[in-house]
């Protein structure tokens, strides 16, 4: 009202607003009971009316109906009572209430119990056949009305329906069957009939059906057993009480000359008769009108679902049937001779069920209430899990929530409650189950009760919650209660409506989604997490020939997927790239290749074998213990890379033209013919012989015969010989006379070369290295120097080294498939080579004219060096030993201070690298049963690196060997490097 004054007086003007208040809301809830007053379910459908016809509702399964957009004020509820029930009660009484505006509903409950009149039951009973012969059979049909129950007394009547039905029955002696129904108003009546049984005049089979629970319940009568008589298989069953007679299985039998079908087949064919199925006794019978062969052949049809047979000579874990005096075998094909007429013959067939499968259910069946009691549906959804985390469910809207591939055993069902609801019972107690194998699932009920609380409660889920490599997108949707607001995280942010609702949401990674419901009573969190499988890492190695020769190489090749790093050991190490490639290697004996590829989700393994024979080549191969094979390269590979190059050798042939070349051959032709000529004028090759021989200055035989035996006087004879003592043999020379044998020991000045010299010739030591290894011989450093010096003459040195490095490869055995050639094997074969090389030919005293007489060469004879030997091997095996112990123990600085002072002393690294090796080795073997020989200290510390680990480090140092890099430390620091990484 608005009220405006003026000079003249005043005015006064005012409008009525009118608010019409909201709908309100009818709950109905329908209660049934029995005639016993039991409540009901599922509900009945009623009709309810709101003030006679202003709306019509129908409640549901649970007795739950709804009227809505009810105005404010007082309404009546009403109920049509159909012609079997009677109404209890109405609360509120006439079902009178008032409905308050907005969504608070009231509630109307209507209580009915059923009314019914029920008939009395009636029933028929009748066999088609008043006598039968044993064995025949006959028909016996029943009917029932108005039952509720049909019972009988008779094994062999089957009762499956509560209307009627028909079965074949097959009594051995005369039998009254009768059958009792109870009807739905309490009353019982009976109907029977009988059928007499006389004795038969044709022969009779009757086969039993035994089934027991364990296969070892069965008898095990393959090799032998009781003969099948009318009581065999009565008394077992009574004697194993997990066994019991089996009715609706079907026999088979056949004249004598049929054959097997086979044990398993379901059915023998066309010349198999069927006879059954089984009685309640476990009996079905037939009578043999007629039949050819002199015996019967009997068989069971055998189910599927069931142990099978294992036949003549299989194993007693089997089905198992016997007739009469056929008592043998585990097959399907037993035989009854000679049957007679008037008698009966007896078989029984033994078997197992297959086990179920190995795991079982659990159905959740969730039932709501509100404060008042009532049933809430649709039901809200809560999450259950079993045995603590081991899985999670949900439940639909109905209640109903599964558990599948339960494992056979006792497990616990818990429920998580919102905040909002109350637990009212769990069914079994505490939600503890026995799960057994098969498909019927055990149930657990839960019942809640609603709190009307203002705490907001939320539950979000995805779908599909797992992608594969890549991601995808999931559909997240959640439900919200007591809420104001909902966000969802990962940039999501907040959804509406607040009460329920879904979004897509894009997922690359392993991602959790967390919902926050806000509201007057605070917040809370409901989550679901995403995830995303990756591939299992793979590798695959391959190898270019399965087997090869000593000194061979061999290519490896990989492959590998999911990887970010790959190791291939031995020999190979590292691999780059890592995706796939191939390395050339040279395994000195049988090799098993182990590639290790590692990604972030896991490693994975993968080998190959390689087979290296050490039986020598085929031919001309010069005979001994280890024949080498020659390999010439176009260019030097990885290994070895110590190498001579055939066009750094020059050339030392004649080289001309056609013409040229064909007088010079003419000349030499003619040239060759005179000398002939000349030789044969003037008294054959002795006087030739004699003649050089005279000018040459050479001794007779006799001189150097008598000068040799006093130079074998003045010389000291051997006491004792290495701890290997290399065998060789002379070679076979053809000359008129044994020669007398001249020694070869070279006392030439060591002289030291230099990696690489200035032509670009790589140095010798490293050639003889190179040509050791590719012969699969490893060396000493100081058999190295022994070697380099044979000659002042490189290429004498490198050919002495050559016959002195295939005599090694006869005459000395392989170890783990290397020859180790020592100084002293190596100073023994050189001495012994030289002892086997002959004189020049005896030539007769006579060809010879009178000379003055000369003294036969001396013979110079090296040394022995034991001693200095022996010392630098303990030298070398001490620095070893502490240089080993600084890698063991991780002491970077100790083993680098050890290299930093052998260079800057410009002492070989060699020597202390191959005793490194060794060292390492024979730790390695002590692992494996070798002999110990370590100092203790040394031990400790190897006790900390892993036997691949130790394996890898034999590895790098071996390696190290073959020189690379001009300056040799620089190939022994990366080795060393390489070890600490590899010890971490």
């Amino acid at each position: 009202m608005t009220t405006q004054h003026a000079t003249y007086g005043s005015v006064t003007c005012q409008v009525t607003v009118q608010v019409t208040p909201p709908n309100g809301c009818i709950y109905v809830l329908k209660e049934t009971f029995n005639t016993e007053g039991e409540r009901i379910f599922p509900v009945a459908q009623f009709t309810f009316k709101l003030d006679g016809n202003a709306q019509t509702a129908f409640n549901d399964a649970t007795g739950l109906a709804f009227f809505g957009n009810v105005t404010p004020g007082t309404h009546t509820v009403t109920e049509l009572v159909p012609p079997t029930w009677t109404q209890l009660s109405v609360t509120p009484v006439n079902g009178v209430v008032v409905v308050p505006p907005g969504p608070d509903c009231v509630t109307v409950v209507f209580k009915n119990k059923q009314v019914i009149n029920e008939p009395p039951p009636a029933c028929t009973l009748d066999i088609d056949l008043e006598v039968i012969e044993d064995g025949d059979s006959a028909t016996l049909t029943w009917t029932a009305t108005n039952a509720v129950q049909v019972s009988t007394d008779n094994d062999d009547l089957p009762i499956t329906s509560l209307t009627g039905g028909s079965v074949s029955i097959s009594p051995t002696t005369t039998t009254t069957y009768k059958i009792t129904v109870l009807g739905e108003n309490g009353d019982t009546v009976t109907c029977q009939d009988q059928v007499t049984v006389t004795p038969p005049v044709k022969p009779v089979v009757k086969a039993t059906k035994i089934v027991c629970e364990d296969e070892s319940d069965l008898p095990n009568w393959g090799n032998g057993g009781p003969n099948i008589t009318a009581t065999t298989a009565t008394d077992w069953v009574a004697n194993h009480p997990d066994c019991h007679l089996a009715s609706d299985w079907e026999f088979e039998w056949a004249n004598g000359g049929v054959s097997n079908p086979g044990d398993n087949v379901s059915s023998g064919g066309a010349n198999w008769n069927t006879f059954g199925p089984t009685n309640g006794q476990g009996i079905a019978t037939a009578v043999i009108n007629s039949f050819t062969g002199g015996k019967i052949w009997v068989r069971e049809k055998p189910s599927s679902s069931y142990i099978p047979f294992t036949g003549l000579l299989g194993s007693n874990v089997s089905a198992e049937m016997y007739c009469h005096t056929d008592v043998l075998n585990y097959d399907n094909y037993d035989k009854i001779d000679s049957p007679q007429n008037g008698q009966t013959y007896h078989c029984v067939a033994f078997n197992v069920p297959k086990p179920p499968p190995g795991t079982g259910c659990i159905e959740i069946l969730k039932e709501t209430y509100d404060p008042n009691g009532n049933p809430v549906t649709p039901v809200a959804q809560f999450t259950f899990k079993l045995d603590g985390n081991a899985a999670t469910a949900h439940n639909n809207s109905d209640g109903y929530a599964r558990f599948d591939g339960v494992s056979v055993g006792l497990h616990t069902v818990t429920e998580i409650l919102p905040p909002t609801w109350t637990q009212l019972s769990v069914t079994p107690v505490n939600g503890t189950v026995h799960v057994t194998a098969g498909p019927d699932c055990v149930g657990v009920v839960f019942k809640n009760k609603q709190v009307i609380t203002s705490a907001p409660y939320c539950t979000l889920t995805g779908n599909p919650t797992s992608f594969g490599p890549g991601g995808g997108v999931t559909q997240l949707t959640w439900t919200t209660q007591n809420a104001t607001s909902f966000t969802i995280n990962n940039g999501i942010g907040s959804v509406t409506p607040v009460s329920g609702g879904n979004v897509n949401a894009n997922v690359t990674q392993n991602t959790t989604f967390v919902g926050t419901a806000t509201g007057p009573g605070g917040t809370f969190t409901c989550e679901v997490p995403v995830t995303i499988t990756s591939p299992n890492p793979a590798c695959t190695l391959t190898i270019s020939k399965n087997e090869i020769n000593t000194g061979e190489s061999v290519v490896v090749s990989w492959t590998s997927s999911n990887v970010t790093e790959g190791y291939i050991s031995p020999l190979v190490g590292t691999t780059t790239p890592v995706s796939s490639g191939s390395a050339t290697v040279f395994p000195p004996s049988d090799t098993t290749f182990t590639g290790t590829f590692s990604g972030p989700h896991g490693s994975v393994q993968c080998q190959v074998f390689v087979k290296v024979k050490t039986t020598g080549c085929v031919s001309n191969c010069g005979g001994g213990f280890n024949p080498p094979n020659v390999v010439l390269f176009q260019k030097p590979g990885d290994q070895p890379l110590a190498a001579v190059f055939l066009s750094q050798i020059p050339y030392t042939g004649f080289e001309a033209g056609p013409i040229l070349s064909t007088i010079f051959w003419l000349a030499v032709a003619i040239f060759s013919a005179l000398i002939a000529y000349y030789i044969v004028g003037r008294g054959s090759m002795t006087y030739v012989f004699g003649q050089l021989a005279e000018a040459a200055g050479i001794p007779t035989e006799r001189e150097i015969r008598d000068s040799l035996r006093d130079r074998e006087a003045e010389m000291p004879r051997e006491e004792s010989r290495e701890e290997f003592d290399v065998q060789t043999k002379p070679y076979a020379m053809s000359a008129p006379a044994a020669p007398a044998p001249v020694a070869y020991a070279p006392t030439y000045t060591p002289a030291p070369s230099a990696p690489l010299n200035q032509s670009g010739i790589p140095a010798i030591t490293d050639v003889i290295e190179s040509r050791a290894h590719a012969a699969g011989v490893l060396m000493s450093p100081e058999a190295v120097e022994l070697a380099a010096n044979l000659a002042p003459d490189r290429a004498e040195a490198l050919r002495m080294f050559g016959d002195i490095l295939n005599e090694a490869v006869k005459s000395i055995p392989r170890e783990d498939g290397w020859i180790m050639l020592t100084s002293d094997r190596f100073a023994a074969l050189r001495d012994a080579k030289a002892q086997t090389v002959p004189a020049p030919a005896p030539i007769p005293v006579t060809a010879f004219k009178p000379a003055p007489a000369v003294s036969a060469p001396a013979v110079q004879t090296a040394k022995p060096q034991a001693t200095k030997a022996a010392v630098l091997s303990k030298l070398d095996e001490a620095s070893a030993s502490e240089f080993v112990g600084a890698v063991l123990s991780g002491n970077r600085t100790s083993a680098f201070n050890i290299l930093r002072s052998m260079e800057h002393d410009a002492v070989s690294p060699t020597a202390l690298i191959t005793s490194a090796a060794t060292v390492l080795d024979r730790l390695y073997r002590i692992r494996h049963g070798g002999q110990n020989g370590i100092a203790t200290d040394l031990m400790a510390k190897s006790a900390q690196v892993s036997d691949e680990k130790l394996q890898k480090l034999v590895e790098v140092f071996t390696h190290a060997l073959d020189t690379v890099y001009a300056n040799p430390f620089t190939g022994i620091k990366l080795a060393l490097a390489q070890a600490f990484e590899i010890v971490g």
